[in-house]
């Protein structure tokens, strides 16, 4: 299991928008803005190295969803992770212009690691589903973008969110 401090340019955000709770932004950006960004657990990310993002099939929606996404990584170079859990804590990291501490998912015992960190309470949860599988999880990536065929980094996804109050 690798461990890397990432820049929010650098991480593919969820499409969920804004985030969900607000009293775990404050908590997490109080977090980062007080300098003990080592207390926030590890955010799950993907590499995303190899095209895995993009969707099989020749339908129009399939074919929007892969143009979609071939333009944002064209158009973002430096992107070369999707973010898997912790919009909160990527997102508080942004705010306060900090990079974000992640654990990269390469194999499937990564994963399998990283559930044993959610039952100690190193991390505090891991939404891949029930899998055990970085191409399921991957699967589960692609289902959740193609729904809505929104592609961002956290340092978009942050400013868009500041920009609109």
């Amino acid at each position: 299991m690798i461990f890397k401090q990432l820049h929010p340019a650098q991480i593919l955000t969820l499409s969920d928008y804004p985030v969900h709770n607000e009293h775990i932004l404050k908590m997490y950006h109080r977090m980062f803005q007080k300098g003990h960004a080592k207390l926030v657990p590890p955010l799950p990310v993907v590499a995303i190295t190899h095209g895995e993002l993009f969707m099989p099939g020749r339908s129009q929606k399939v074919q929007k969803y892969n143009i979609a996404l071939t333009k944002f990584l064209i158009t973002h170079p430096a992107v070369s992770y999707c973010l898997v859990d912790g919009t909160h804590k990527t997102t508080a990291a942004a705010l306060c212009a900090k990079t974000i501490r992640a654990i990269v998912f390469k194999t499937n015992a990564d994963i399998r690691a990283a559930r044993k960190m959610v039952g100690r309470g190193e991390l505090f949860s891991l939404t891949t589903g029930d899998t055990n599988s970085v191409a399921d999880a991957l699967k589960i990536l692609r289902s959740h973008f193609f729904k809505r065929l929104v592609f961002e980094t956290v340092a978009e996804k942050t400013h868009r969110m500041v920009m609109n109050k």
